[in-house]
């Protein structure tokens, strides 16, 4: 990563931090960089799922058997976006153990079945559809790095350029030198094809943001 710290002027921690990202992105063991499933339906089913995995553990002899199988598609983050709760993460934690307490897994498992966004199922909403997606994850990435950088996280359509449907610019470069690093087809990165990648970053920054601003609003009944 120095060549991408010396030649986009970036300040070494957020090359450090760069790196550790697209590292996630890239992890072939984290599901939600492999497949094609909605934000919202992933959470909804999320919910949905942990709640089946508790009624049946709480009816079963072996209720650790039912919890590990349960939480084995369910993850705490979507993509690249910070897990917004640590429960299902400790759980899983306490299943790796050798003798877990299935009351303890259960009480955290609880708290979190009825929250939105807390918990992911990360099954795909139609095999066919089962797609690569490290490549938005890595531009969405990157735009957050050169955002935090105090850039501007946009692109150029100079009609005048060569190649129509092509787009230019420092982002693009940046988010060109990146891939060309981590990915096979860095340097064939189509055009069109880049665009949706960042017109997918963007709506996954909107997301996010909306996200705050639910999290700060007070609950019915409750004062601010």
């Amino acid at each position: 990563m120095r060549e991408i710290r010396e030649r986009f002027d970036l300040e070494a921690p957020l090359v450090v931090e760069l790196s550790r990202q697209i590292g996630y992105c890239l992890d072939q063991d984290t599901c939600a960089n492999f497949i094609d499933v909605g934000r919202g339906k992933a959470s909804k089913q999320g919910g949905t799922k942990v709640r089946r995995t508790l009624r049946f553990a709480k009816a079963s002899d072996d209720p650790i058997k039912v919890l590990r199988e349960g939480l084995q598609v369910l993850e705490s983050r979507f993509g690249t976006l910070p897990a917004s709760r640590p429960e299902l993460d400790q759980a899983k934690e306490l299943l790796r153990g050798p003798a877990p307490d299935p009351a303890e897994v259960v009480g955290l498992l609880e708290s979190i079945a009825k929250v939105p966004g807390a918990v992911y199922d990360l099954s795909p909403k139609d095999k066919r559809t089962v797609v690569d997606r490290r490549r938005n994850d890595v531009v969405a990435e990157c735009a957050r790095i050169w955002k935090q950088a105090g850039r501007k996280a946009s692109f150029s359509t100079d009609a005048t350029k060569a190649v129509k449907g092509q787009i230019y610019g420092p982002f693009v470069d940046f988010i060109r030198c990146v891939a060309a690093m981590v990915t096979e087809d860095g340097d064939d990165f189509a055009g069109g094809t880049l665009r949706k990648s960042i017109e997918y970053a963007r709506r996954m920054e909107r997301e996010q943001d909306l996200d705050a601003i639910l999290a700060s609003e007070p609950e019915v009944g409750t004062q601010k």
